[in-house]
């Protein structure tokens, strides 16, 4: 299977060009809804509420491989989680400012 991000991208790229020239009137909109966005990031906040009371329980109780575990699973969650929720956020723009995050 080969990459085909930067096809993608061209094809994005001339589309914006192409309504821009023709004058349209669509909305441009990128990202998850807004409700949807602030669920997502009110949940990330309980949870990140959650783990760090953990954190301080393995701690407390002197159980290292438990703290490096939880350590360790909040570092890849906010690598994963985390670029999900930067790239998503809700935006509205221009057809002469395509933002690079909705971009391969």
């Amino acid at each position: 299977m080969t990459p085909q991000d930067q096809d993608y991208r061209a094809f994005i790229t001339e589309l914006h060009r192409r309504m821009r020239e023709a004058d349209s009137k669509a909305s441009l909109i990128g990202g998850i809804g807004t409700v949807t966005y602030a669920i997502a990031v009110a949940m990330l906040a309980l949870l990140a509420i959650a783990m760090v009371g953990l954190l301080v329980r393995a701690l407390a109780t002197f159980e290292f491989t438990g703290a490096l575990f939880l350590v360790g699973i909040a570092i890849w969650f906010a690598w994963t989680i985390g670029g999900f929720i930067k790239r998503n956020r809700p935006r509205r723009y221009s057809f002469d400012a395509l933002p690079e995050t909705l971009l391969p």
